[in-house]
């Protein structure tokens, strides 16, 4: 294999999108009745720093959907996702991009009457930080501990847990980014066939890292081209949408179509949502 220069294609607008996800962490088999206990309407959180702005307030309505009360605890977190896209959760003031203790919630425990609401203020006092964070509000709903005379000492038990991102975006945040590695190579892939059964064969992909190089949260769109020897476009395949905090790496595989014997060019597109697209390309062979 061999990887081409890398080079930026330029283009005319620029547009970040942010995905909205709800997380249930430690819970992903819980059945679905479990997930109406309480709602939480704001999934995602936004502060945008910028110079001499004091504490940013956003309020997060909780409802109870149950005909009984409930009791609601919150928690503060970090979380950041690894090179596959996969959410991590950690301990509060464990990465280095934490608000840490800038973020603040009020009420921290509350209980809900049956169909009330509770509108939990979450503020982040920025003070003289322009550099943006991110952490995580989980709520719970949790339950009182039950008495047991066999056994000494209690325990809450939580029944749901909602996770709720926090953003804080950097003053003049910047999109910046790049394909640090790209190639053509075999890998195996599994499939499950009508009757249920796992099979795997193997098939070519084309596998690249992009870095966040920039300020901001990118939002990444990814495709490869797949051209003959004499640049004629033969097929366009594109991933899924991924997202990348500020300094993090994503590692995507891109399957491609059944092709014959013969040479090819692999160009790798990535949309980031910047002002250009950044590109690379990789000759390989099909025996």
């Amino acid at each position: 294999m061999k990887a081409g220069p890398r080079g930026r294609w330029g283009r005319g607008r620029a547009l970040l999108r942010v995905l909205v996800l709800v997380l249930f962490p430690g819970l992903a088999f819980a059945p679905p009745a479990l997930s109406a206990q309480v709602s939480v309407e704001e999934l995602e959180l936004h502060f945008q720093l910028a110079a001499g702005r004091g504490p940013l307030t956003q309020l997060v309505p909780v409802r109870n959907e149950l005909d009984r009360a409930q009791q609601v605890r919150v928690v503060l977190g970090d979380w950041q996702r690894d090179s596959l896209g996969r959410n991590e959760f950690l301990a509060p003031g464990t990465h280095a991009a934490s608000c840490r203790e800038r973020l603040q919630v009020f009420p921290m425990t509350f209980q809900l009457a049956p169909g009330a609401v509770e509108y939990v203020r979450v503020t982040y006092d920025p003070a003289a930080d322009l550099a943006g964070c991110w952490s995580i509000v989980f709520f719970e709903t949790v339950s009182p501990p039950q008495a047991n005379p066999d056994r000494p000492g209690s325990f809450l038990t939580i029944e749901v847990r909602t996770g709720v991102k926090a953003y804080v975006h950097a003053a003049a945040a910047e999109k910046r980014g790049e394909i640090t590695v790209a190639d053509v190579v075999q890998a195996w892939q599994h499939r499950t066939a009508a009757s249920g059964a796992r099979d795997s064969s193997q098939v070519w992909q084309a596998d690249l890292r992009f870095a966040n190089t920039g300020t901001e949260h990118l939002k990444v769109r990814a495709s490869v081209e797949v051209r003959d020897r004499s640049g004629k476009l033969l097929h366009k395949v594109a991933a899924p949408e991924a997202l990348l905090t500020p300094r993090a790496v994503r590692d995507l595989a891109i399957p491609l179509p059944e092709l014959v014997a013969g040479d090819y060019l692999a160009v790798l597109l990535v949309d980031f949502g910047g002002d250009e697209i950044t590109a690379a390309q990789v000759e390989f062979r099909i025996p």
